[in-house]
């Protein structure tokens, strides 16, 4: 519990980052943040947000993603038995992105309504790096892998975009 205020209020009533005591030790924000009701995507002190409005074609994409690896070719997880002997049913691959989605979708209101700008760094990671998986897939094993056509054309790309988001809005310590 803190020993100082966890939390100010600017004249507008919105929260805002203030220094917060915690066993002895001085912290200079808290975690929880709300941005100004403009939409400014602001973060006290000036700093950038990472995150906006873009942040919703995270799910949109994991959705096309994931389509492409249920209906292409031979299935996603037909390839991956296939290659690797790694029994995987269409119904377990369904599970897995739908908890993948929601966790997704976690990061993608965490990163909107705080000013933890970490989740846009690391959804951005996580896409860029499946959509270059399925293409060094693809190469190492000579076939199609389903998801590389939306990992290649669209992951990548919007991977970088979100990492280059966050790079500009991080401290460098964090990024």
């Amino acid at each position: 519990r803190p020993d100082g205020d966890a939390e100010g209020r600017l004249a507008d009533g919105n929260l805002h980052a203030a220094r917060v005591t915690i066993e002895g030790r001085a912290w200079r924000r808290a975690f929880l943040v709300r941005r100004s009701p403009q939409g400014q995507g602001g973060r006290p002190g000036g700093v950038p947000s990472a995150a906006g409005a873009w942040t919703a074609w995270f799910p949109v994409t994991y959705a096309v993603h994931i389509a492409e690896e249920y209906w292409a070719g031979d299935t996603f997880s037909g390839w991956v038995s296939r290659l690797w002997s790694i029994d995987l049913s269409q119904q377990e691959f369904l599970v897995l992105n739908a908890l993948a989605m929601a966790v997704m979708i976690a990061g993608v209101i965490v990163a909107n309504v705080t000013t933890f700008g970490l989740p846009i760094a690391a959804l951005g990671f996580i896409v860029a790096f499946n959509g270059a998986l399925h293409a060094v897939a693809s190469v190492v094993t000579a076939s199609y892998s389903p998801g590389v056509v939306s990992g290649v054309l669209i992951w990548i790309p919007f991977g970088v975009f979100a990492l280059r988001r966050a790079y500009g809005a991080l401290p460098r310590r964090q990024f």
